[in-house]
């Protein structure tokens, strides 16, 4: 008996997954435990004033994983916050996280952190890259997960947040840290990505077209540069990036862009800025995830999916002359 086509859907969905880096200035804990923002949060009303962690919560929503970059609480509990609240109102989750130490030269010190749907995604390995050369303000901690599909099997995320002061040192270093992530796990499929800082006065653009980055083939700068990453009027720069390298990440590649939050969600300037004075970056990935795989948490089915299975179970059942199985 011949399985309809429609069966594929019992094994897998094609859909898109989303992947975003986003600087979130400074998220500190009373930037996420503010009160009045909580209170907005639980009624839905973002687009009051003061949307600081309804609009963090909203722009995390919609990615499958997120390279938060600014996290600038050394008590933990603002992450703790976050992942709670995201998993309370959001249910396209479990989210999980995995987060760097904290990184920096002087007194200020931030963290990058990943934020990504776990049963979409595990952890498979992470380290901090050795920058025995000082290279880097925040060296880039590197992570490899593993995801259940046959178009894409790992994942490999190189997130830098780089300083203003030295930003075309350390982006001609991050090509060193792809040869480093590339030979440890034998993968040729790494995407890099974060604030880079590269545009307007922290990089001219002759500078950015001699970057390493920029000469060496295979890599795609997938958010251009003309794109506007920042949320006030009076800037328009393109610092936030995310190159992808691999000819499997160009076929797969769907969609590049900023999201411009403060239009989605109907903010002033004045309320987007309590969230973040920068846009998240985002690419989306055309995949076929399976529902069901060792290793990976599976989710209940919805009514609608288990309806639908058992309507094609009976087709199936039926004598060829009426079923789908002729």
């Amino acid at each position: 008996m011949r399985c309809p086509a429609v069966l594929l859907l019992l094994v897998g969905v094609a859909q898109a997954f989303r992947i975003c880096a986003f600087n979130a200035q400074r998220l500190t804990l009373s930037k996420v435990a503010r009160e009045d923002v909580m209170d907005r949060l639980v009624r839905g009303l973002l687009a009051l004033s003061g949307a600081g962690l309804a609009g963090v919560l909203q722009i995390l929503a919609r990615c499958d994983i997120t390279v938060l970059q600014e996290l600038v609480d050394s008590s933990g509990n603002a992450l703790y916050l976050l992942l709670r609240e995201l998993n309370r109102f959001d249910d396209s989750g479990p989210y999980s996280s995995l987060s760097s130490p904290f990184l920096g030269r002087g007194t200020y010190k931030e963290k990058y952190v990943y934020i990504y749907r776990s049963h979409k995604m595990q952890v498979q390995d992470s380290y901090l890259y050795n920058d025995k050369d000082d290279l880097f303000a925040r060296e880039p901690f590197v992570a490899k997960f593993t995801l259940p599909s046959k178009d894409l099997p790992s994942l490999v995320l190189v997130p830098l947040h780089t300083t203003p002061k030295a930003v075309e040192q350390e982006l001609n270093a991050l090509y060193d840290v792809f040869l480093d992530a590339s030979r440890r796990w034998k993968s040729e499929d790494i995407i890099l990505l974060g604030d880079f800082n590269a545009d307007c006065s922290s990089l001219a653009k002759k500078r950015l077209e001699e970057l390493i980055l920029r000469t060496q083939a295979d890599f795609y700068w997938a958010i251009a540069d003309g794109e506007d990453t920042t949320v006030r009027a009076s800037t328009n720069c393109a610092y936030d990036r995310i190159v992808v390298h691999g000819e499997r990440f160009r076929r797969l590649l769907h969609t590049a862009a900023a999201f411009n939050f403060p239009r989605s969600f109907r903010l002033t300037e004045e309320q987007a800025l309590n969230v973040s004075d920068h846009y998240p970056v985002e690419v989306e990935l055309s995949l076929s995830l399976s529902l069901n795989r060792a290793g990976h948490g599976t989710r209940p089915l919805s009514l609608a999916t288990l309806l639908l299975t058992l309507l094609l179970l009976l087709l199936l059942l039926l004598p060829p002359q009426l079923g789908l199985g002729a």
